[in-house]
Order: C-alpha cells, then structure tokens, then sequence
C-alpha cells in the first residue's frame, strides 16, 4: 500500500525506529510494526501516527487525486 510505505519513509526520515515510535504512542514495538507491516489502525490511532511523523491527513476526491499529486511536487 503506498500509504504505508510513505509512513514508513517518514519515520526512517527522522531516524525513528519502531520503538521510537511505540513510545511516542503509547504503544507496543510490535504493535507499531504491526501497523506499519498491515496497516491495521483506527482512525484515532492513524491521526496520533500523523502527528508524531509531521503529516497531515486529507481527504480527497478521486477525480482530483491526480491534479493534488501534480500540486504537492
């Protein structure tokens, strides 16, 4: 899934291993490397990763998808 393999180029961006990542989310290792290998959160969970890696999680039509993607480079 792209958006798992762009979680995990931010986290090894700010050196972050998934211990870092557990204790900044009150959470397991194991559980974060769960996460980031199936991609299995909720909501609650996906924002509070969001913030501790810097990123902003947004919802957009797919029809605009492409034209975001030109945007953002």
């Amino acid at each position: 899934m792209e958006i798992l393999r762009g979680f995990l180029r931010r986290r090894k961006s700010f050196k972050y291993t998934f211990r870092d990542m557990g204790e900044k989310l009150g959470c397991s290792r194991q559980n974060y490397q769960q996460f980031e290998s199936k991609g299995s959160a909720g909501l609650t969970k996906l924002l509070a990763i969001c913030e501790v890696l810097e990123l902003e999680l947004m919802v957009i039509p797919k029809n605009k998808g492409d034209k975001v993607k030109e945007e953002l480079k």
